[in-house]
Parts: structure tokens; C-alpha cells; sequence
């Protein structure tokens, strides 16, 4: 899932950019444009890159969501699978070892998968914006 929102947010990216381009256009020659009365022609332009972007931040926020509620959902399928194996096995589920287990794999995915998971996130977006500054730098 993270290879495929890196690349849906690379061309989502690529888009930004060239929306950017074209409102800084704007921006930079607003006389001519409306000297020669080209506003709509421009403001046509920008509406078409944005609707070629919407897709893609859709798919890119469904990605990242569905990523985000299965990696939620894993500290609850590991508890009811140990639960399944203890009562499998014939073992008593007492409610003390059941909130036990409960509160220990919750620390866990806590702080090994949500540190994890938010550094990584948070690792890729500086990676990407360090790539496109360096992209204008040129």
C-alpha cells in the first residue's frame, strides 16, 4: 500500500505543480490577461488541471485510509486470534488475563506500530518535499 500511495502522491504532485505554474502565470501577467480579456481561457485551464487532479487525491485518501484502518485494526485481530488459540486449546478465560492481554497488546501497537507508522509517514513527506524543492532549485 505505501508503494502505491508514493506513487499516487508523486503524481498528484506533478499536477500541484502545474496548477501552481499556471496560477503564478496568472498572477504574474494579470494585466495582459485582462488587457486582452483572456480570464475565462485561464480560468478554464486551471479548472481542467484541478478536475484531472480530484482522482487522484481520491484514490490517494482511500489508499491511506484503508491503510490506516487495517493497520488499526491489527491489535484487535492479534487479540481475538490469541483469545481463539487460549480457548482452543482449552485454556480458562478469566476476565483478569483477557484485560491483561487486552491492555498489553495495546501498548504494543501503540508504541512500536503507531510510532513507526506516523516517522514513516511523516519521514516520506519531508523525503517529497525535499524532492520538489529541490526540483525549483534547478
Amino acid at each position: 500500500m505505501s508503494g502505491q500511495s508514493k506513487h499516487l502522491k508523486a503524481k498528484d504532485s506533478q499536477i500541484t505543480d502545474q496548477r501552481l505554474k499556471m496560477i503564478n502565470d496568472v498572477v504574474v501577467g494579470i494585466r495582459t490577461i485582462k488587457c486582452y480579456g483572456w480570464e475565462q481561457h485561464y480560468l478554464n485551464k486551471i479548472k481542467a488541471i484541478r478536475e484531472r487532479q480530484q482522482p487522484i487525491m481520491f484514490k490517494f485518501l482511500l489508499v491511506g485510509s484503508l491503510g490506516t484502518s487495517l493497520f488499526q485494526l491489527s491489535a484487535i485481530l492479534a487479540n481475538f486470534l490469541i483469545l481463539i488459540q487460549m480457548w482452543a486449546s482449552g485454556q480458562p478465560l478469566e476476565l483478569s488475563k483477557v484485560y491483561s492481554l487486552f491492555a498489553c497488546i495495546f501498548v504494543l501497537f501503540l508504541t512500536v506500530n503507531g510510532l513507526t507508522f506516523l516517522g514513516t509517514v511523516a519521514l516520506s513527506n519531508f523525503k517529497a518535499i525535499m524532492t520538489r524543492y529541490a526540483d525549483l532549485m534547478k
